[in-house]
């Protein structure tokens, strides 16, 4: 049985891109006790800008990319 002071489901967030995700108010990914959560899974630079325009391939490797560096984070 966990205790009160048990701080495993405190969240716990990582910023891909902190300045891009400051700006718009969120966080890429929040991990609460074994869950991680993720967000703006998108194919962008560290500016925010889009990338891979009109190439859905290298879309979704830029987003597999990014994930990948998410959970190697947890």
């Amino acid at each position: 049985m966990k205790s009160q002071s048990d701080h495993s489901n405190k969240p716990e967030y990582f910023l891909l891109r902190p300045e891009v995700e400051k700006a718009y108010g969120y966080s890429h990914a929040v991990k609460i006790g074994n869950s991680i959560k993720i967000s703006g899974a998108v194919s962008m630079d560290d500016e925010g800008n889009p990338t891979a325009e009109g190439d859905m391939e290298q879309q979704m490797k830029n987003c597999y990319s990014d994930l990948g560096k998410i959970l190697n984070h947890f």
